[in-house]
């Protein structure tokens, strides 16, 4: 019996695919079914109910599998404990959402972990898959990771006080519908939060001007260049006083952060996850 061969079950047994586990090890379809058909006659028993195209767990390769699980994760768990302490340790971080807000968690983090090298990233590159952490607001599907909400904030419009809507007492969206709008760029998820909103308020944002950095959308409403719809609570960093803000109501934006299973047990890891929770930075 083989730790490998192990390995290949539980992915097997936990998608009941075998084609999906040889794309996720590398190698050849035929290599995990034989691998795993081995194991079978090691063991004595069958795991699998063999059709055609298709394979489905049976009661004892369930009864197996939960078993052989725990087993590894225990495994993996043990492995990642020792390497985490024989060299040094790094928490790599992919923030594609609330970038400031976060670099002020990170801060926190690194006055009570100085021996944690942090690694960040912006930009979602899956080819890699080397984050241990992703913070996003958009749901993504990733097998490897825990999802876990942390943070839903409302949804405001940004006006400059100088425009004549600003005036009014109860601003909506559908009155911004001849306004020039700011936006997050295409690529971002708040771009198609706004969309979304305009949508449901009967119409299409005229978008005169995009970024990639929130604090230069609030630069651009400060100078009165256009309304934009943001998220969370205004910042006096990146709006000017000149710039007033009207709630949108019924409307949330939520952020999560995605855990990689394998390093969840990982103590400065749960550290810096109990930080996203505390009031000071809620």
């Amino acid at each position: 019996m083989e730790l490998l061969q192990l390995r290949y079950f539980c992915d097997a047994a936990r998608n009941e695919n075998f084609s999906a586990t040889a794309k996720k090890f590398g190698v050849p379809t035929s290599a995990v079914s034989q691998s795993i058909h081995r194991l079978e006659k090691e063991l004595g028993t069958s795991f699998f109910s063999r059709k055609a195209n298709s394979i489905k767990l049976n009661d004892i390769g369930k009864e197996f599998f939960l078993k052989m699980s725990a087993s590894l994760t225990l495994m993996d768990d043990a492995i990642n404990y020792v390497s985490s302490n024989k060299k040094k340790r790094t928490l790599s971080i992919c923030i594609d959402a609330k970038r400031q807000h976060m670099l002020k968690i990170i801060e926190k983090f690194k006055e009570n972990h100085t021996d944690i090298d942090v690694n960040i990233k912006h930009v979602l590159d899956f080819s890699k898959n080397d984050y241990d952490i992703i913070i996003a607001d958009c749901n993504l599907q990733l097998a490897e990771f825990e999802k876990l909400l942390f943070r839903s904030e409302g949804l405001s419009i940004a006006i400059h006080k100088n425009n004549p809507l600003a005036s009014c007492k109860n601003l909506t969206v559908d009155m911004l519908k001849n306004e020039p709008f700011i936006t997050m760029n295409e690529q971002r998820p708040m771009h198609k939060v706004v969309l979304n909103v305009c949508t449901d308020f009967g119409f299409s944002p005229h978008i005169t001007l995009q970024s990639d950095d929130p604090s230069y959308v609030g630069r651009l409403v400060s100078l009165n260049m256009g309304v934009a719809i943001i998220p969370g609570t205004p910042s006096p960093e990146t709006f000017s006083e000149n710039v007033v803000f009207y709630p949108i109501k019924g409307y949330t934006r939520d952020i999560y952060a995605y855990i990689l299973q394998s390093k969840q047990v990982l103590p400065y890891v749960n550290d810096f996850l109990n930080l996203l929770t505390e009031k000071e930075f809620i």
